[in-house]
């Protein structure tokens, strides 16, 4: 099973996020998450061993541009 969760864009809901992820991985123990998020979390993402992929979310805080989002999203 394949997870993609779509991560918060501060740096505490980003460290607290990683609870959830232990939660899934305790549940789903061959399930691979990814999260998209903004390119500043990589580091913290890349330390959690619960996250497969960290992917860059090209997208300031606060930014609609929904056509991006929607090219993301496919």
């Amino acid at each position: 099973m394949n997870i993609l969760i779509v991560g918060p864009s501060w740096v505490g809901d980003m460290v607290m996020a990683q609870t959830l992820f232990q939660c899934l991985k305790q549940r789903h123990p061959q399930c691979a998450i990814d999260v998209l998020a903004p390119e500043w979390s990589r580091p913290i993402l890349e330390r959690m061993p619960e996250v497969r992929k960290a992917l860059s979310f090209p997208l300031g805080h606060g930014a609609l541009e929904l056509a991006t989002r929607r090219r993301i999203g496919k």
